[in-house]
């Protein structure tokens, strides 16, 4: 059933995207202004800075911790 569903909406998939749908009025104030682009990039040096940043452990481990305490937050059920 699952499957059929899939593939029934595949086309919804494909055609939307809205990256400010998961935006939200955070009160945890950021220390970094995050920009974003769908666009290509021109060159392979760009690409690899890009790659390389994405793939720095210090930051995945930030990320990963703001994470777990958003979803701790949301998902707790005690007060």
């Amino acid at each position: 059933m699952h499957n059929m569903i899939v593939e029934d909406e595949r086309e919804t998939y494909q055609i939307y995207y809205d990256p400010t749908e998961f935006l939200i009025n955070d009160p945890i104030d950021n220390d970094q202004n995050l920009q974003y682009s769908t666009e290509r990039i021109a060159s392979l040096s760009a690409y690899m800075t890009n790659r390389e940043q994405l793939r720095n452990r210090e930051a995945h481990t930030a990320l990963k911790n703001d994470l777990v305490e958003h979803i701790w937050r949301k998902f707790s059920t005690t007060n």
